[in-house]
């Protein structure tokens, strides 16, 4: 408990009051001790003064002695080497975290113990008397001043530290603080150091730091080849200098947003070399930060993409030369058509005609040219509205839209209705399917030459059985089209997709054989894939992936987009 002055002067003054009053009482009266009361009372107020002004003083040191004890104990603990402090005995008094890292003890298993519980068994007896003769002469001693030794790890295995000694006085008298540094972690991280180093300096990209201020610190070899300026000019140099003119807001407010911490990934911008030539660069800028976690500069990455930027444009213009010589076709193919089939109607009427004015007056050869003429006529204009269909399928008629697939094939069977009843078809569709997003008309079109295939290339010993399944993987589903028909040879399966390729004659089966060519068109305007499973006389199996309907899909992009799977379809197969 603390003492309190006032509470003493209290103290004292009630004890002189009953004083007068005794000597009140006793006739003596109080007068003739008053002066020497007066003085008494005030070196008592004196002393009070004193003792409590000294009191305030104790009680300030004492604080201000724990708070730099909690401030030492502190800095100790963040402390990025191993810090053990010890007292002349050699007891521990101190430990941070990373000395339990190191050593693999518990602060509470070192507080209090020796240090040559951290010291190989063959080392300990000549250790008291180096303690004792470095107490008796204390001197600092920095980390790579002494030799190396070896410490004594908890599971009983040694490592090389190296230390680092500093004597502490205190008013309960000196301590040595040692600073230790584990020398086998200590080699990896410089082994990483220089093998970072020696990335970024053989990197062909530019790699610059920069501080908060835009002052350039850092400057690789590869910023030296980019930009020209070999890194004895540009390091300490504003980094302006490499931003060209009108650009200064774009380059202020990517730095905004890395000393707000935020990253700044493949920004696509125009940066000036030595030699004054604009060059395109997409840049990755990141945050540098400190030990406290506070911004202190950026690291920026910048990759000359000018080759690359150039060959975009370049493909744009094809692309451009492209889109107008297909339109070009297009147009050539509707003229073309008309100006051919005029004339094989032209021909099939007068051959109509001719068979009809002379089959059995002429000789027979004559009725068997005038047939084959009418047929070549009508598998002419065939081949031309194939054609033209075929060139369709690649233009857009209108926006891509949500399809229900279950109930798109269910109407696909309809339309087969009367094919189905001939042939005795069973058709079976799948009880579950999802959206998917496309042209109705073309997708329609698809699984109509699927199931219509199926109906014609069925086996003669057995009427067609046709199973359509469908399972969803991630953003695409997968719909197959199984037959027992008669099945298509594997040394086909590729040609059946490419126009024109027939395997069968139009006598056994008719038909222009571009019916394939036009589904692989069309899945793969729709981003998908088709391929084909087949036996001889066992049947055959098409694939076809189509990707699927989410409802969060942009409605207004034509075709879909699914960047996890860019570039690629995955398989659903099991």
């Amino acid at each position: 408990m603390l003492w309190d002055p006032w509470s003493w002067l209290c103290a004292q003054m009630h004890m002189l009051g009953m004083l007068f009053e005794l000597l009140e009482r006793t006739g003596v009266g109080w007068l003739p001790f008053a002066a020497d009361c007066a003085v008494v009372v005030a070196c008592i107020c004196v002393i009070a003064l004193i003792v409590y002004l000294l009191h305030r003083c104790r009680d300030r040191l004492s604080m201000n002695r724990e708070r730099t004890n909690r401030q030492f104990e502190s800095v100790m603990e963040v402390a990025p080497n191993a810090m053990i402090m010890i007292d002349p005995s050699g007891e521990i008094v101190l430990v941070n975290r990373a000395a339990e890292e190191v050593f693999q003890y518990a602060r509470e298993e070192m507080l209090g113990e020796s240090i040559e519980m951290l010291i190989p068994e063959r080392f300990r007896p000549a250790h008291p008397k180096l303690r004792d003769a470095f107490f008796e002469e204390p001197q600092t001693t920095l980390i790579g001043q002494g030799r190396p030794r070896i410490g004594l790890r908890k599971d009983g295995t040694e490592f090389e530290l190296d230390l680092g000694l500093n004597p502490i006085e205190t008013t309960e008298g000196l301590f040595v603080l040692s600073s230790i540094v584990d020398m086998a972690a200590h080699h990896r991280t410089q082994k990483t150091l220089a093998q970072l180093a020696a990335i970024v300096e053989s990197s062909h990209d530019a790699i610059i730091g920069k501080a908060i201020d835009g002052t350039i610190t850092n400057w690789n070899r590869g910023a030296e080849m980019i930009y020209g300026y070999p890194a004895k000019e540009a390091i300490g140099r504003h980094i302006s200098m490499l931003i060209p003119d009108g650009q200064t807001d774009e380059a202020d407010q990517i730095m905004q947003k890395v000393v707000g911490g935020v990253l700044v990934d493949n920004a696509e911008t125009t940066r000036r070399c030595k030699d004054g030539t604009l060059i395109d660069v997409s840049l990755t800028v990141s945050p540098i930060r400190d030990e406290s976690d506070v911004v202190i500069g950026a690291s920026v990455i910048a990759r000359d993409i000018t080759q690359r930027k150039a060959a975009e444009k370049t493909l744009a213009q094809y692309a451009c030369e492209l889109e107008k010589s297909n339109h070009e076709l297009e147009q050539f193919a509707y003229v073309a058509s008309h100006d051919l089939k005029e004339p094989l109607r032209m021909v099939a009427s007068f051959t109509g005609l001719l068979a009809e004015e002379y089959r059995g007056k002429l000789d027979a050869n004559a009725d068997r040219y005038i047939d084959f003429a009418t047929n070549g006529a009508k598998r002419m204009a065939a081949l031309i509205d194939d054609l033209l269909n075929y060139s369709r399928v690649g233009r857009m008629d209108a926006p891509f839209r949500a399809i229900g697939l279950g109930d798109m094939l269910q109407h696909v069977v309809d339309d087969l209705r009367t094919s189905i009843e001939e042939t005795q078809a069973e058709i079976s569709l799948p009880e579950e399917t999802p959206r998917v997003k496309g042209s109705p008309t073309r997708l329609r079109q698809l699984f109509q030459n699927l199931m219509g295939n199926a109906l014609k290339f069925r086996h003669p010993d057995r009427p067609p059985i046709i199973q359509i399944s469908c399972q969803q993987c991630d953003a695409f589903c997968e719909i197959a089209v199984k037959d027992n028909g008669i099945g298509v040879d594997p040394d086909f399966h590729e040609r059946i997709f490419q126009v024109f390729q027939r395997l069968h004659t139009t006598a056994e089966y008719p038909g222009t054989g571009i019916g394939l060519a036009v589904c692989k068109k069309i899945v793969e305007q729709h981003g998908g894939e088709i391929s084909v499973e087949s036996e001889l006389g066992v049947g055959t199996t098409f694939r076809v992936t189509l990707p699927v309907y989410f409802v969060d899909m942009d409605p207004d992009v034509h075709r879909p987009k699914f960047s996890k799977y860019e570039g690629e379809v995955p398989s659903c197969k099991p």
